[in-house]
């Protein structure tokens, strides 16, 4: 209902940004008709319970779905900026499927929900026609090995990619870091990709797809609390900018 309130009015089509973290609730400042960006702020009480995990990632009930989520987003057609950091989301299944309606997201930050491995091929979909998305920011969420492998799959064709977030995601197998090497290697204008809190050991190396992999446009490189050793470290000159 919270959400519906602070959309009412809003002309879905001209709406570029739709900004929501915890707190009270803020409107639209300028005309709701002709407003291109929503910040809302959302406490708990104002939330539609829609699924409340037993236990989660961060322990016990730890968050509230957005259940208007998906029917706010869906007509957005010219919306670039999606954030919703830190709102207790668990599952990505409603939210891609209004997505996919939103072929001219750059934006997209989902850091520090808790959403679940098994939803991500969903995005496979929703991101299909997004060829301009530039950053992408999903830490801080327990999508594990599988969800970060079906992840990448999900936005291999998004050449535009300048910042993947992927710390505190649960990667331990090295086939994880081989998928995001991969990825990575079609992300010509990767400027920033941070793996931290990983357990990536001498996997590291996995990151170079091939020996002729370099990641040219790359200034910031996060591995912070990863695992690695003296050889791993030596190895990532293989993609480091020469």
């Amino acid at each position: 209902d919270g959400l519906e309130r602070v959309m009412h009015g809003v002309r879905k089509p001209l709406l570029k940004s739709i900004h929501i973290v915890p707190g009270g609730i803020v409107l639209p400042s300028s005309s709701a008709s002709t407003c291109e960006e929503v910040s809302m702020e959302l406490e708990q009480m104002f939330l539609t319970e829609m699924e409340k995990p037993d236990v989660g990632f961060f322990g016990e009930n730890p968050g509230w779905g957005l259940e208007k989520l998906p029917s706010v987003i869906e007509g957005c057609t010219s919306l670039t900026h999606l954030r919703i950091p830190s709102c207790g989301i668990a599952s990505a299944a409603g939210l891609c499927k209004a997505l996919c309606t939103c072929s001219g997201l750059e934006v997209l930050d989902l850091r520090n929900n808790i959403l679940r491995g098994d939803t991500m091929k969903c995005f496979f979909d929703a991101l299909r026609g997004c060829n301009a998305l530039a950053v992408l920011d999903v830490s801080l969420n327990h999508l594990q090995d599988q969800g970060v492998t079906d992840l990448m799959a999900a936005v291999a064709h998004c050449t535009a990619l300048r910042v993947l977030k992927l710390g505190s995601t649960g990667i331990c197998l090295a086939e994880t870091v081989a998928a995001v090497g991969q990825a990575c290697a079609h992300f010509t204008a990767l400027g920033h990709l941070d793996l931290s809190d990983s357990s990536l050991g001498l996997s590291v190396v996995l990151l170079a797809s091939t020996p002729d992999t370099r990641f040219a446009s790359l200034h910031s490189l996060g591995l912070r609390t990863s695992g690695m050793h003296a050889y791993g470290t030596t190895s990532l000159s293989r993609i480091l900018p020469r």
